[in-house]
Parts: structure tokens; C-alpha cells; sequence
């Protein structure tokens, strides 16, 4: 099978616009979905030396990543995602140096916070598993939830943790449009407004993709298709047990007593965060 683009610098690979006229395509990797994990999947098999397509059905970024809420955790429920999380906050942090792309990250830490007895057990185990796994989490004191916080006021019988290395970014539509750049920049190729329309294998494999305008030959093909990642599975015959849920995601009006640089709060009993925005404050809840 031909990859024309692998071993071919990014200056010399066609671009987008020129691979639209083209009705035969072959590429190492298929990434189907623009979005935030699409996209960062693209980047870094393009940085391995891949040659690689990306397929939106709109346009980058528009759908749920756009619509985040921009939040990095390092405490999660075990180990392994414990790692994942703050080798990605490294990633974030430190995103213009591997990707070439600046990216603006709040680095403001973030509250745990447990107001029943229920509650107050599950972070205790959490602060013991997550400082066992490397976390930089610690019990924080009354005082220090009190002071560091201008829109939460604390009952003070609260159980509160400070997780120094949380981030957010701010705009979460900023991180699509770095990466979006950054894949530009490397020689990814990313068509959008090109469903993907079918999935053709070959002696039980993946052989490429199908869209209105083109097919494309490649023997890997990657699902980032978010909420329609089902769907998008289904064109190969494959099942996917996964459905969309809706969240719901506030930003208030400005509210001029919110200090911007405050940090993160979760509170854990009642399934709600909230951080600064340069509106007001983004509430998350289930």
C-alpha cells in the first residue's frame, strides 16, 4: 500500500485545499473527529512520523469540545488514571514546547470539598490513594478554604483538599484551535465539512475510509467521533457500548467580587464545580 506522505516533510505534504481535488487518498492514519481528542491523537501520530488525515462532518471544534469545561484533575478513582491526568496536565502546561503552539493554562489549583460525613470518608481514602500515586494533595485547613476562596463561603465544619497541580484553561475552545495550528503547522491533514460515510476492510481489518468525496486507504483508522462515536463505529460493523449524556454548563454575568485568579472547587456531595471566567463563573453540574 502507498503512503506518499510518509518521510516527506510537512512543507512538501499537499494541503487540504489540494487534497480536495483529489478523489484517491492513502495515509497511515484515519482520525475520524476534529474535535479536542481527535485532533491531539493527530498531532501525536504525526510528531511519530505518521502520515495522517483528519475527517470532521463540520467543522473543528464545534461540537462538545468547544463546549468543556477547560478542567484538569489529578486526583482520579485509581492509578493508572491518576498517571494519565497529570501527565497530561504536564502535557497542557507545558504545550507551546512540544507542539510549537502557544496555549494559555490558569494554573490555579483546585478544592475538594466534602460537606457530609458520607463525603468526608471518600476524600480521606482519595488523599491517601492519590499521595500513594504521586499527587501533590493535601488535607487543607478551615482557614485556608476561607481565605483563598472570594464566591465559596465556607459552614467551616467542611473537608476540604488543595490539589496544587490543577489547571483549566479558560476558553476551552482555545485548546481545539492550538491544536488545530499546531497540526497545520506539522502537515497533518485536516478536511472538514467531510463525513465520514463508510468504513471498507480487508481479510477482517480496517482498509480505509469512504467519505462523499474521496476514499482513503489506510490500514488504521481511529474513532474520535465524541458523542457519535457509536454511529461512527457501526460503519465497520463494530459496537461500541457507549451513549451521550447531557450535562448541564453554566457562565453567569459578570459578578465583580470574583477574584480571577481563585482557584477550582469541586464539591464533591453535591456533583458541582465551579471556576473564574472572565464572565462571571462557569458551574458545572450533573
Amino acid at each position: 500500500m502507498r503512503r506518499p506522505y510518509a518521510g516527506i516533510s510537512p512543507a512538501a505534504r499537499p494541503s487540504a485545499d489540494e487534497l480536495r481535488h483529489t478523489c484517491l487518498v492513502d495515509a497511515d492514519i484515519v482520525v475520524v473527529g476534529a474535535g479536542a481528542l481527535g485532533l491531539s491523537t493527530a498531532l501525536h501520530c504525526t510528531l511519530a512520523g505518521r502520515s495522517v488525515v483528519v475527517l470532521e462532518r463540520l467543522t473543528a471544534g464545534s461540537q462538545v469540545s468547544g463546549r468543556a469545561a477547560g478542567l484538569f484533575k489529578s486526583v482520579q478513582a485509581d492509578e493508572l488514571r491518576t498517571r494519565l491526568a497529570r501527565r497530561s496536565i504536564e502535557k497542557v502546561i507545558g504545550f507551546a514546547g512540544w507542539a510549537g503552539v502557544p496555549l494559555e493554562v490558569a494554573r490555579s489549583g483546585s478544592f475538594l470539598i466534602a460537606r457530609t460525613a458520607q463525603h468526608r470518608e471518600f476524600l480521606r481514602r482519595e488523599l491517601a490513594q492519590s499521595v500513594n500515586w504521586g499527587a501533590d494533595v493535601r488535607e487543607a485547613s478551615p482557614v485556608q478554604l476561607a481565605s483563598r476562596l472570594s464566591y465559596y463561603r465556607a459552614a467551616g465544619d467542611e473537608f476540604a483538599l488543595w490539589c496544587r497541580e490543577d489547571v483549566y484553561i479558560e476558553e476551552p475552545a482555545s485548546l481545539v484551535r492550538a491544536y488545530l495550528d499546531a497540526c497545520r503547522l506539522l502537515g497533518t491533514v485536516v478536511l472538514e465539512n467531510e463525513p465520514v460515510v463508510g468504513i471498507s476492510a480487508k481479510d477482517g481489518r480496517v482498509a480505509g475510509v469512504e467519505t462523499d468525496h474521496r476514499s482513503i486507504a489506510a490500514p488504521a483508522v481511529v474513532d474520535a467521533a465524541g458523542g457519535w462515536v457509536r454511529q461512527v463505529a457501526g460503519l465497520a460493523s463494530a459496537r461500541v457500548p457507549v451513549a451521550p449524556v447531557r450535562h448541564q454548563l453554566l457562565i453567569t454575568a459578570q459578578v465583580p467580587e470574583v477574584d480571577h485568579s481563585d482557584p477550582i472547587i469541586r464539591v464533591v456531595d453535591a456533583a458541582v464545580y465551579l471556576r473564574p471566567d472572565t464572565r462571571g463563573l462557569c458551574r458545572w453540574c450533573a
